[in-house]
């Protein structure tokens, strides 16, 4: 069985979002997967949700009925995605194939409450990602991808999965540029991609990573479980279980100070290998901190080299969370040069930095035009010159000038 595409109705302004509602199998019945942003600095405790259930034809079931259903004692921290309790359906439901839904009540832990007023808010589908595609897109594009850019009359969706309205430049969310998601990581672009990237490595993959869905496939709960790291692993077998135990006294009786040097480098290579996972996550402190453990060298590795590539790591992170703040406070100048000093390495800056370098150089252009067009071509020529400190090679900027200033 497959399941059509959720429509969301959401309203920008509203911290609170849902990003991914979609029906999964039970045990005998079906069950409604809720994935919920809380972008506010508040810990919610309860949501109410507005639900319509439609048929593989796209029709309404139940008269169109609307079905509210409220999420009590949650925990659902500030400013991150979660995963709403699963809502297990009945047997009235086993026609249903798709949902439309929105939020319509939040309650916070300070005791404060929203009600969301829906003819305020707008109906957005949320495409299908499927789960190879996804992992290979969060290798690319940060490790909170989780759908594609999208722009939609007046509003425009993030990567993470936010709803932005279109005068924010960048997400409220995870604060990556509009200008950026919206030219590199829509569907179709991701699509354009992903094929040039592996379409003469794996063209299978090339040719899968491309398909356009409408329907997914319903799928268990438990696999559901196991892809988010919440299911319970089965235990082992009687026989597994006598058969580890003989291996483990076997080792135990045979063990040597070789066997000791061995489980070392192992567990040194694993700690390594983690603190590599973390520094993909940007978590820097945390690799820090398995770095401070680790020999000189790790596998013909010079930790030495790897510690100074984490600092300059974590030196490009706190220069693009810098430009985030000076670009929020207005001062674009100064957001431009803390911009410029995010390296090509930090995969997971760079690419934003650059568009929201590109999108700094072309409000500048637009700001020296008015003031050439004002009759202050000292004002622009300033500006220009003032950019061109930061990037004198900047060959957009210097035409720019040449063109304004020679009208």
């Amino acid at each position: 069985m497959r399941t059509l595409l959720t429509k969301v109705r959401v309203n920008p302004a509203n911290r609170v979002q849902v990003v991914d509602a979609y029906l999964a199998q039970a045990d005998t019945d079906f069950a409604l997967v809720i994935d919920v942003i809380n972008d506010t600095d508040k810990t919610v405790t309860f949501l109410k949700v507005d639900v319509l259930f439609i048929n593989a034809f796209g029709k309404f079931i139940f008269d169109e009925t609307v079905f509210h259903h409220g999420y009590e004692n949650l925990n659902l921290k500030p400013k991150s995605l979660s995963y709403l309790p699963y809502w297990i359906l009945d047997e009235r439901h086993h026609t249903a194939r798709g949902v439309r839904i929105r939020i319509s009540e939040v309650h916070f832990q300070d005791g404060t409450r929203n009600y969301y007023d829906r003819t305020k808010e707008v109906s957005l589908t949320v495409p299908t990602v499927p789960k190879e595609k996804k992992d290979e897109l969060k290798k690319l594009f940060g490790p909170d991808f989780y759908t594609y850019g999208e722009k939609s009359g007046n509003v425009w969706r993030c990567i993470c999965g936010f709803t932005n309205s279109d005068e924010e430049a960048i997400c409220h969310h995870c604060s990556r540029s509009k200008d950026f998601v919206l030219s590199a990581v829509t569907e179709r672009q991701v699509n354009k991609k992903l094929f040039q990237l592996y379409v003469n490595k794996d063209r299978d993959f090339a040719d899968r990573a491309t398909t356009y869905e409408e329907t997914i496939p319903i799928r268990p709960l438990d696999e559901i479980d196991l892809e988010r790291g919440i299911g319970s692993e089965p235990a082992p077998s009687k026989k597994k279980g006598v058969f580890f135990f003989l291996v483990a006294a076997v080792a135990a009786i045979a063990l040597t100070l070789f066997a000791f040097r061995i489980y070392d480098g192992v567990s040194t290579r694993r700690n390594y290998d983690k603190a590599q996972n973390f520094i993909a996550m940007g978590d820097y402190a945390a690799a820090e901190a398995i770095y401070d453990d680790l020999p000189p060298t790790v596998d013909n590795v010079d930790m030495a080299l790897k510690i100074q590539e984490l600092e300059t790591l974590k030196a490009s992170d706190a220069s693009y969370k810098k430009a985030l703040e000076l670009s929020r406070a207005g001062d674009s100048l100064a957001a431009y040069a803390a911009y410029k000093e995010v390296v090509e390495e930090d995969r997971n800056n760079y690419a934003n930095a650059k568009a929201m370098m590109e999108s700094i150089q072309s409000e500048a252009i637009a700001r020296a035009n008015r003031y050439a067009q004002e009759g202050n071509k000292k004002d622009a020529e300033k500006l220009f010159d003032a950019f061109l400190a930061l990037d004198p090679k900047n060959e957009r900027l210097s035409e720019a000038k040449d063109a304004v200033l020679t009208r």
